[in-house]
């Protein structure tokens, strides 16, 4: 599905692509894992509680966390 985002500042994509560069993604795959995060944050009630950028790096360290620990399952059998 696409979602069209109108009347974003030049200079907020010019930082936005900055970002992306520097994280060796597309600017599309940037936002969508923006977005992505954005949504994580807000689905667990825990972690709602806390400020949304706290959220998002809550999140993806437990996703990390999780694919180490799946990893180390696998490896054992």
């Amino acid at each position: 599905m696409d979602i069209i985002i109108r009347n974003i500042p030049e200079n907020m994509i010019d930082k936005l692509d900055n970002i992306a560069k520097a994280e060796d993604l597309s600017r599309n795959a940037l936002l969508t894992k923006l977005i992505s995060d954005f949504v994580k944050s807000n689905d667990d009630f825990v972690v709602n509680i806390l400020p949304p950028i706290v959220r998002a790096l809550v999140n993806q360290e437990l996703d990390r966390l999780s694919e180490g620990a799946n990893s180390t399952i696998n490896n054992v059998y």
